[in-house]
């Protein structure tokens, strides 16, 4: 997915359950195999259809899949789509195994997979694979929205940040739909999600819609203000040591702010 909610004193449990959605029996075994060198506890579940898969998932807490594509009955999309519905795993880490090069943008945005692999495939190459799923599964493991001292761990477009939630000022979508990060200490990139899921991950009362394509962290308002220019549906707010950054509060939105920001002051 790309980034997760922390809490400040960080996990101790990395227990993984690791669901493998795949018909060819032999293949169970190679990502046992593959997954194993790299943690002691993980345990990978087999289930060779879609319905098998969704059964385990009924009954088992599940913190990552693999998804052959073209499964018996129910294909992989299909399975994807189902699991996606299921609230707690509405951002679980998903790995495609395909025999074609998926349209991995389409994919991206309807499933929300974070990564493919074509068949066939090396040891090698999905081991690659395998080690970025294990980092994710980790950070979907993690996401504890309802604790104090968290942290934001962002996989952005040039690398990755741990950054303080009390540090984050706003995010909006930028002109070419990415999504736009700003901190007191920077300013990050985030392609391939939309506005709407960044406010579902940031999972927090205190960070909300301010215009139709922004959002901010009330915490760290100032000052909500006429703006220099005649306008009677617009505002400026303003944040705390952050006197260069201004965000646009739109009619819609205002009360909402308002009511978030006076409960701030109190």
């Amino acid at each position: 997915m790309g980034f997760w909610l922390f809490d400040s004193g960080g996990v101790a449990d990395f227990e993984m359950n690791i669901l493998v959605v795949e018909d060819e029996i032999f293949l169970h075994q190679f990502y046992i195999d593959v997954l194993s060198g790299f943690e002691e506890d993980i345990k990978t579940i087999p289930a060779r259809s879609g319905e098998d898969a969704l059964a385990i998932i009924e009954q088992t807490q599940i913190d990552g899949v693999f998804i052959d594509i073209e499964l018996p009955g129910m294909n992989g999309f299909a399975l994807a789509n189902k699991i996606r519905r299921i609230e707690k795993y509405h951002f679980l880490p998903i790995v495609f195994a395909t025999g074609t090069d998926c349209d991995t943008p389409e994919t991206y945005k309807k499933y929300r997979n974070i990564d493919y692999v074509i068949k066939p495939f090396s040891r090698d190459t999905f081991s690659k694979i395998a080690a970025r799923f294990i980092e994710d599964v980790k950070a979907f493991k993690s996401f504890v929205p309802e604790k104090e001292g968290r942290e934001l761990y962002f996989r952005h477009d040039a690398g990755a940040a741990c950054i303080k939630f009390v540090d984050i000022l706003y995010a909006l979508t930028a002109p070419n739909r990415k999504i736009r990060l700003v901190t007191r200490e920077g300013v990050y990139y985030k392609s391939n999600i939309s506005f709407s899921n960044f406010l579902i991950l940031i999972g927090d009362e205190m960070f909300v819609q301010c215009n139709k394509s922004c959002a901010v962290n009330v915490l760290n308002i100032s000052e909500i203000r006429t703006p220099a220019y005649t306008s009677y549906k617009t505002w400026d707010i303003l944040f705390k040591d952050a006197p260069s950054h201004v965000c646009e509060l739109s009619l819609k939105y205002r009360k909402n702010i308002e009511s978030l920001f006076m409960g701030t002051e109190e």
